[in-house]
């Protein structure tokens, strides 16, 4: 079993995927079963892998998809205003 502080680092160090296919499943393991490393770590592990599939399927987005420059005025806005 791997420990909390290997699980840290080799969430730290890059994409999890990127490991052997032994150590991911030790990984998954270690973060399903310990209660310190299990909200965090598994936190990391969900947005590595949103980070990745949204790389994969970036150019998929069609650009009528991104927001209108009207509703990122509003944003805007209200983060000035939350800031301020």
């Amino acid at each position: 079993m791997l420990t909390c502080k290997q699980i840290s680092k080799a969430l730290a160090d890059g994409n999890y995927r990127d490991l052997s296919p032994m150590r991911q499943f030790l990984l998954r393991m270690h973060v399903a079963m310990c209660f310190l490393c299990h909200g965090f770590n598994r936190d990391i592990m969900f947005f590595q892998d949103t980070t990745r599939a949204f790389r994969e399927h970036e150019e998929d987005i069609a650009p009528e998809t991104h927001l209108p420059e009207e509703a990122r005025e509003r944003m805007r806005q209200a983060l000035r205003s939350v800031q301020a």
